[in-house]
C-alpha cells in the first residue's frame, strides 16, 4: 500500500521461499508452488496496489482483501490436489484454513504496520510521501 517497489519484490520473495521449502522437503504442493505461488503472490500485490486509495476510517481495508482472496483460492488448490483425498470438502477446508492465516497477517496484521508507520511518520521518510490517513 506504501510503494509499487514492493510488487517484485514479493514475487521474487515468494520463488526464493517456496524454492528453499522444496530443497527442505516442506512445501506439500511441491515444484507447482513454484510457479502459482509466485503468480497468485503478484497478482494480490498488484491489485492491492489498485486499490490502496480505497479507504474505510481512514484505512486500505480493501487493499488488505486480495492476497486473502487470491492465496485462499490458488495455495487452497494447491493443497488440495495433493491431498490423498482430494474432495469438494478438503478444497473449502483448505481454503477456508489458508484464508485464515492470510487474514490475520494481511488485515490485521497489515493495518496494524499501516497505522503504525503512517502515525509515527515512518512512512513518510521511509516512501518520500505522505499517506492519505496522514
Amino acid at each position: 500500500a506504501f510503494t509499487p517497489a514492493a510488487i517484485p519484490g514479493l514475487a521474487v520473495g515468494c520463488v526464493v521461499t517456496n524454492l528453499a521449502g522444496l530443497g527442505m522437503g516442506v512445501n506439500p504442493a511441491g515444484a507447482w508452488d513454484l510457479l502459482w505461488g509466485p503468480l497468485a503472490t503478484l497478482l494480490a500485490a498488484l491489485l492491492t496496489w489498485r486499490l490502496r486509495n480505497l479507504r474505510i476510517a481512514r484505512l486500505p481495508v480493501l487493499a488488505t482483501l486480495p492476497p486473502v482472496l487470491i492465496d485462499a483460492v490458488v495455495v487452497g488448490t494447491e493443497l488440495t490436489l495433493v491431498s490423498p483425498q482430494a474432495t469438494w470438502q478438503v478444497w473449502g477446508i483448505q481454503m477456508a484454513s489458508v484464508a485464515i492465516g492470510q487474514a490475520v497477517a494481511c488485515i490485521a496484521g497489515g493495518l496494524i504496520l499501516y497505522t503504525a508507520l503512517d502515525r509515527s511518520g515512518a512512512a513518510a521518510r521511509l516512501f518520500g510521501r505522505k499517506t492519505q490517513a496522514g
